[in-house]
């Protein structure tokens, strides 16, 4: 089971529900939100904890920031977990820059390591822009990933539960479906064809 804990989503909880329908799509998860414990499936491959602050982190797994941290500790410690963070987010960029953890940045900027190349509609071209090293130890070469995705789901949302997915071991050769989309991924990512 992947643990994937979603800090400092504090406002409206956009990236806690569009992590929460990936992750379900992906493998069935078992959250921890708050007082309440679901689980989706006999045998979950995520492990999904939401949590208003955060200061240690000793085992592998994900720490994903949201857009304001709700209390921003005076230090953190990760250890073997791997950041995902919106590099606007400057509370979270500060608070990063005192580990020795892998961090990965998800913005619409080109010096990020996670971004898109387009979006229109229900489909957006994931980004990536360095080589990442997944959970289980593979590494994933710079590359373009394919995504189905609701036109209403915001960008970081959208590239936060993309990371997660990348750095889960998830294939990504054929795309991904993020959020609600339920329109399906053949169906939405495909193209024309051309007639003779």
């Amino acid at each position: 089971m992947y643990p994937v804990i979603i800090c400092g989503d504090c406002g409206d909880r956009t990236l806690t529900a569009t992590l929460q329908q990936t992750c379900q799509r992906y493998g069935g998860i078992l959250t921890a939100d708050g007082g309440h414990i679901r689980q989706s499936t006999a045998e979950p491959t995520f492990l999904l904890m939401n949590v208003n602050t955060l200061s240690e982190v000793n085992s592998s797994g994900l720490v994903i920031f949201g857009e304001a941290l709700c209390q921003v500790p005076p230090t953190l410690s990760l250890q073997k977990s791997v950041a995902i963070t919106d590099t606007d987010n400057t509370d979270a960029v500060r608070l990063l820059r005192g580990t020795d953890s892998q961090v990965i940045g998800c913005s619409m900027s080109g010096r990020d390591t996670i971004t898109l190349s387009g979006r229109n509609d229900n489909r957006a071209l994931l980004c990536l822009l360095r080589t990442v090293t997944t959970l289980g130890g593979r590494c994933i070469e710079p590359c373009e990933v394919p995504v189905a995705v609701d036109a209403s789901t915001p960008i970081y949302p959208l590239l936060a539960a993309c990371c997660v997915l990348l750095l889960c071991d998830v294939p990504h050769q054929h795309g991904y479906e993020i959020g609600r989309s339920g329109t399906g991924l053949r169906q939405t990512l495909s193209y024309p064809q051309e007639t003779e």
